[in-house]
């Protein structure tokens, strides 16, 4: 039986424009985001039923290419953790064995953590996940994350409450205008667990206080439940 290293190569493409094929996965470590492009790019076409476009990533400052309207939602979760560095789509090709046969994959997102980690993204909506090409490749992908000590994900639609107060909060992620005036009070007031109607009632005009609440609750500054759906009765308290 061949081994991992026998089994596993990668090819990437270099921020230059070279080719670098077919290599042993030790090598993909050695690469920051700024020395490594993409190995494809989406298509774009009259027929196509894929809507691809750009996210801006807060913690990055920088627009990641998205494939689908899936991969936006999933760049959007990424980007709420507040552990990213960087972002890099379709990041190289992941050449492995499967059935006798050579195949290839190219995953969705390379991810290098503000720890130092990477973790390797595939995106896929929960009905193709069963297919056996995808478990293949799925597969492969997890003996590599496994043989560089990478972490691993396959991530389909967002939970739909989570996903609304999400796309909610993404609309906040650049800082307000009035930050430094709010979010001193805001988050001193917020040591005690209130409601949103609470927290923000007599700081000042909501339209002004609002946005300040909801990107420090984006930076998870301020915590809240994300099973339940946000309104002016969410309860929200000052994170760990």
């Amino acid at each position: 039986m061949a081994s991992i290293r026998d089994d596993l190569l990668i090819s990437v493409t270099l921020a230059s424009g070279d080719l670098v094929q077919k290599r042993e996965p030790a090598l993909l470590s050695k690469f920051e985001r700024s020395e490594l492009a993409s190995c494809r790019v989406p298509g774009v076409h009259r027929t196509q039923k894929h809507i691809p476009g750009f996210f801006w990533v807060s913690q990055m400052n920088e627009l990641v290419w998205y494939e689908s309207r899936l991969e936006m939602f999933i760049l959007k979760q990424l980007d709420f953790t507040q552990k990213i560095k960087a972002i890099l789509p379709q990041p190289f090709f992941l050449h492995f064995s499967s059935d006798g046969k050579r195949r290839y994959h190219i995953p969705d997102f390379l991810v290098w953590l503000k720890s130092g980690q990477y973790m390797l993204v595939n995106v896929k909506p929960k009905r193709y996940l069963g297919k056996p090409i995808n478990q293949r490749s799925f597969g492969a992908c997890e003996r590599l994350c496994e043989s560089l000590g990478w972490s691993y994900a396959t991530l389909s639609e967002p939970n739909p409450v989570f996903l609304a107060n999400l796309n909610w909060l993404a609309g906040y992620r650049r800082t307000p205008e009035n930050f430094n005036q709010f979010a001193t009070v805001i988050i001193e007031k917020a040591v005690k667990r209130q409601t949103v109607e609470n927290l923000l009632a007599d700081l000042g005009p909501q339209s002004l206080v609002r946005p300040v609440l909801f990107f420090l609750m984006w930076k998870q500054q301020l915590n809240f439940d994300t099973r339940l759906l946000l309104s002016n009765t969410s309860e929200v308290w000052l994170a760990d």
